[in-house]
């Protein structure tokens, strides 16, 4: 299944960028921390940051933030091919994107079960 997402260059880390969800423009924030090995992003809006965490492989980014200035539109780290066991600075945007909306959790298993 092919979804619509969002880019992230790992060789540019770290750095922000604009995109546009729900027809509201967001500022996100992409960097690696290399005391946990992790990729983080952050969310922020016109009034400033609304929630920031580490990119985690089929967990939906920001879900867990009761925030009304969150876009409504999920945004998942998948890896359709089903190879990749985490999300990290060598697979970010090779196999592991950034998709927006609703993922089945039948999308993140599909291709695993292909092995």
């Amino acid at each position: 299944m092919v979804h619509d997402t969002i880019n992230v260059d790992p060789k540019e880390l770290p750095y922000e960028f604009q995109v546009t969800i729900d027809g509201i423009e967001y500022t996100v924030k992409v960097y690696y921390n290399p005391y946990c090995d992790q990729v983080f992003i952050s969310i922020a809006d016109d009034d400033g940051v609304i929630g920031e965490e580490p990119i985690v492989l089929g967990q939906q980014l920001f879900q867990t933030l009761p925030n009304d200035r969150l876009p409504t539109t999920p945004i998942v780290p998948l890896d359709e091919s089903g190879h990749a066991v985490e999300a990290n600075v060598d697979n970010l945007n090779q196999t592991v994107f950034l998709c927006l909306g609703d993922i089945e959790i039948g999308d993140i298993n599909d291709n695993q079960d292909d092995e």
